[in-house]
């Protein structure tokens, strides 16, 4: 028996929307599962250690920082001893200086980070590909190397900050294939719209341009187009407790 992969997708978004920020953090990293592992990539085709947190991080907050695991360790995963309802990432910093990638690391720097899904067991995205391990069995594997494990917690005003600061770097132009601007309406919302152009005018009542009417037909097509993606924003804008003056 096949699966029905639209239905089941469609299922998973409406789970997921219901879920807490944790709960979302701790799904998304769960969907990395096999996932190829690309350096420098923040994809769900392929990405790295901290590429990985920062895709679970904006599908869990809708907050967008592309950066380091020692950035996120130092600016963002900054809580001690989180506690299970947290959002939690384990980091592993080097004791002396190493070649790391395409630089040298200082002593103290953290070179990988994994996030947490339970109780001891983390999405590790090294090579080849994204798995689930336990804490354990990964933390046991950097000390031999020469490093130190720590799990931290979210501190969720400073991941704000640095979002709203732009703390962006390098970002894959697929990411866009996946995530797409708060406010904005929702790529498959438009994709449908554009596949229907009669949808909008048919809820009003109105035909749409070549069915009759010639060009005033379409000059309020166009306008309706217009005026129901202005109402979607503030709709989605005023759900989210914006005011407007």
């Amino acid at each position: 028996m096949g699966i029905r992969w639209d239905n089941l997708m469609e299922t998973e978004r409406r789970q997921f929307e219901a879920m807490g920020e944790t709960d979302r953090f701790v799904k998304f990293l769960l969907m990395q599962q096999g996932a190829p592992y690309g350096w420098g990539n923040e994809t769900p085709r392929a990405s790295d250690c901290s590429g990985a947190v920062c895709m679970a991080l904006r599908a869990a907050t809708g907050l967008l920082v592309r950066t380091t695991a020692d950035d996120l360790m130092r600016r963002v995963f900054t809580r001690p001893n989180p506690g299970p309802g947290d959002i939690r990432a384990a980091f592993f910093t080097t004791k002396k200086a190493r070649k790391h990638g395409d630089r040298t690391v200082a002593a103290g720097t953290a070179t990988h980070v994994a996030g947490f899904v339970g109780d001891n067991t983390v999405m590790n995205s090294e090579q080849p590909a994204a798995r689930v391990r336990p804490m354990s069995d990964v933390s046991s594997w950097y000390v031999r190397n020469g490093h130190e494990a720590e799990i931290r917690g979210l501190d969720r005003a400073a991941l704000e900050r640095l979002a709203k600061a732009g703390a962006v770097w390098g970002l894959d132009e697929e990411f866009r294939r996946y995530f797409y601007e708060e406010g904005a309406e929702a790529p498959a919302a438009r994709a449908e719209e554009e596949a229907n152009p009669g949808a909008a005018c048919e809820e009003a009542g109105e035909a749409a341009p070549g069915a009759s009417g010639g060009a005033a037909a379409g000059w309020l097509f166009r306008a309706k187009k217009i005026l129901l993606k202005l109402l979607r924003l503030l709709l989605a804008a005023k759900a989210r407790g914006f005011a407007y003056v």
